[in-house]
């Protein structure tokens, strides 16, 4: 391909990060503003940002637009994403698929690789705390290799929209001269993954939320935030022509988003 005929962001590519409870789930589903959304849910409370759209924004074109798929195991939720993938009638430009979220998923996978493992080993073969298997490296590096598949079949297979939705944790890491570095990393089972998956990543976007006190010191609503540069310890970082803040409090990240990029036809 010529880099003249290269279209550039015809679809996002997102990793929507932050702590539980700051929007990403309401701010991922606001993609179905364009086309149709599927969500594969592990987190199990997806509920609250169908209700943000129902009762506080009141969006019925997101709502019917928008079409949620529970699931308690991990390979459920792949089988489902693979016949998406190779269906052109709903993989295409205008579509999105959000998988919420990576750090459920992570779980859900964990179980898998322990039922599988409890039915090819003899239970004194494997550890134990209680009747609690407990997770060894050969977990972790199943755990790398599925999400590793993942992301790179994403990438390259899909043409709609891909959102992946991901917890944060604090760490601090002693350096060699003496200071601590502090930062937040996604929350998966192994660290390698976790330091690994950004990178595939076009858009990654943090998000937080804090309280509007107003001007009677009284509470109002909760203002939600969503950074797309670098902010203190949280990593954040956009290839478009992009605003450092959004504000998108009782609206739709989708329609600040795209008024944004009003020059590109998505």
């Amino acid at each position: 391909m010529k880099a003249s005929d290269y279209v550039p962001h015809t679809r996002i590519y997102g990793l929507f990060k932050g702590d539980p409870g700051t929007g990403k789930s309401i701010a991922a589903m606001s993609w179905a503003a364009k086309g149709k959304c599927r969500v594969i849910d592990f987190d199990g409370k997806i509920g609250a940002a169908i209700n943000f759209y129902k009762e506080t924004c009141k969006r019925p074109d997101i709502i019917d637009n928008l079409e949620y798929f529970q699931y308690k195991t991990y390979n459920d939720g792949m089988l489902d994403l693979a016949e998406w993938t190779d269906d052109p009638t709903f993989n295409r430009p205008g579509n999105t698929i959000i998988i919420d979220t990576l750090t459920t998923g992570v779980d859900s996978m964990l179980v898998d690789i322990g039922a599988i493992k409890g039915k090819e080993k003899a239970k004194d073969k494997l550890k134990f705390v209680g009747n609690i298997q407990v997770s060894d490296i050969e977990d972790f590096n199943a755990e790398t290799s599925a999400l590793t598949r993942l992301v790179q079949g994403t990438k390259f297979k899909l043409e709609c929209n891909f959102i992946m939705i991901a917890h944060v944790v604090q760490t601090r890491q002693n350096m060699l001269d003496g200071s601590v570095k502090s930062s937040r990393q996604l929350i998966t089972a192994g660290k390698k993954i976790a330091a690994k998956l950004p990178a595939y990543f076009d858009e990654i976007y943090h998000f937080d939320s804090n309280q509007d006190f107003g001007d009677t010191n009284a509470i109002r609503a909760t203002k939600y935030l969503c950074y797309t540069k670098h902010s203190g310890d949280d990593f954040a970082r956009t290839s478009l022509k992009l605003p450092e803040k959004f504000d998108f409090t009782n609206r739709g990240l989708y329609d600040l988003w795209i008024k944004e990029l009003d020059y590109i036809k998505l």
